[in-house]
């Protein structure tokens, strides 16, 4: 029996692992399409919620204490987008659990820096609303997908 040579592995354009010289194939079922797609859009929620943030940051007064709290806010705010990315590409079930747990602290943690210049009345609670709110739901969303991968371990 001869051996054959296997090209190196390579990534398309939806991230799914093709050999280099074979014909791509359609997926193998709706579920697989229907969780890409929801990969998609919260890679796209998490890319918009970094850019809500860094538009807030630059809003903030310049004092001293809107300052240091905008720049937590700013890391974490984000390191959501970021490390939810990195999640995408876990090597392993217990590898993607820690990420997403990384990912929900850090979707956590700007929850708290957003309390806390409302709070301060650094901004208007008003103002931060709809940031608070997506916030929320990106957390229950990342602690929910830990949840359910740490359940189908």
């Amino acid at each position: 029996m001869q051996s054959e040579e296997i090209a190196p592995a390579k990534r398309d354009e939806n991230c799914q692992r093709i050999k280099i010289g074979t014909i791509r194939t359609a997926w193998n079922s709706r579920a697989e399409l229907n969780m890409d797609s929801r990969t998609e859009q919260l890679r796209a929620r998490t890319k918009d919620f970094a850019l809500h943030i860094i538009h807030l940051f630059r809003a903030l007064p310049d004092t001293k204490e809107a300052q240091v709290i905008g720049n937590h806010l700013l890391r974490c705010g984000t390191a959501v987008g970021a490390k939810y990315r990195s999640a995408c590409h876990a090597r392993s079930r217990a590898d993607f659990i820690s990420k997403i747990g990384v990912v929900t602290e850090e979707a956590d943690e700007s929850m708290f820096w957003l309390e806390l210049l409302s709070d301060l009345n650094i901004t208007k609670r008003e103002g931060l609303e709809g940031l608070l709110q997506e916030c929320r739901g990106l957390t229950a969303i990342f602690s929910a997908s830990r949840q359910a991968a740490k359940r189908r371990k």
